[in-house]
């Protein structure tokens, strides 16, 4: 959010920075993978050392994590291994933090049901997410101790879990691990660079614009993300011709529903409903190719 509210001066500045953000999430995926790994070595000390005192959920959790053919073959994944060697950890062996997480796990009702039956039902990959997303990903002490370390963090834990989803759901599927990268190819990273130095080079433009066109609204009663989402959507929609209009408007309003209030999703749909009809009335708006502007 920073970029919006400084200098065009600080662009370079903050382009090197965009980098160090696209470095920081493959690291951040790493760190989930690792403290899930770290999770299941928990969880087999505890067996070792207090099986006696073991309620039948903790065992059942326990026996998921030995049992899984998923983390058995990301744990014997060389380059995988490899790669979490590589990383510096700031959860590695938090037992604190790792002993919440295994109680809250073996206390959930859906979790034990699903683990209960997880030989016969095939959902192994289901649960997984399912313990990353409810119990790790989102989990407040996790991330505040992930933000203090890497600020780049903040805003990427949603992309996290989406990207944690495809690795281990292609773990099913392929019987193999592969990474996936964060960005499918260099023209996702050159895309990424493209909208955000519009987006910062024509910020002042844009908030003319939504100022104007939002009836009612002053620009300090507009949060500061959906500002940040709507002059995005402008750069998408005004400097990437072969991105359809439809595909802008639904994408911005999709992320609104990740990351701003309930209430952004139908502002942000008004505002970019309108703008779109006047740019495109004032040849704004180019797009190649027939039907990219419905």
């Amino acid at each position: 959010m920073l970029f919006f509210h400084s200098s065009e001066k600080n662009k370079n500045k903050f382009k090197i920075e965009l980098d160090k953000s696209f470095n920081s999430s493959k690291a951040l995926f790493f760190h989930f993978i690792k403290i899930l790994l770290e999770l299941c070595n928990y969880s087999k000390k505890k067996l070792d050392f207090s099986y006696s005192k073991l309620r039948k959920e903790e065992l059942n959790l326990i026996n998921f994590f030995t049992e899984s053919k998923i983390i058995n073959i990301t744990l014997k994944d060389s380059q995988l291994q490899k790669n979490l060697k590589d990383q510096n950890f700031y959860l590695n062996e938090n037992n604190k933090i790792l002993s919440e997480i295994f109680e809250k796990l073996s206390t959930s009702a859906y979790l034990n049901s699903s683990i209960e039956n997880f030989r016969s039902s095939n959902n192994e990959d289901l649960i997984i997410i399912k313990i990353l997303e409810d119990f790790i990903i989102f989990n407040e002490n996790i991330q505040s101790t992930l933000n203090e370390r890497n600020i780049y963090w903040v805003d990427d834990y949603i992309m996290i879990n989406n990207c944690l989803k495809i690795f281990f759901k292609s773990i099913v599927k392929n019987k193999l691990l592969k990474i996936p990268p964060i960005f499918k190819n260099n023209e996702d990273v050159l895309f990424s660079k493209k909208l955000f130095s519009h987006s910062i080079s024509n910020s002042k433009y844009y908030d003319k614009l939504i100022v104007g066109i939002s009836e009612n609204w002053d620009q300090d009663r507009i949060s500061d993300m959906d500002l940040i989402l709507l002059k995005m959507a402008l750069t998408e929609l005004t400097h990437f011709s072969s991105i359809p209009v439809k595909v802008s408007l639904n994408e911005y309003i999709e992320l609104s529903k990740d990351y701003s209030s309930k209430k952004s999703k139908i502002f942000i749909n008004g505002i970019l409903d309108k703008l779109v009809e006047k740019l495109l009335n004032e040849g704004e708006i180019k797009k190649l190719g027939r039907g990219l502007i419905q």
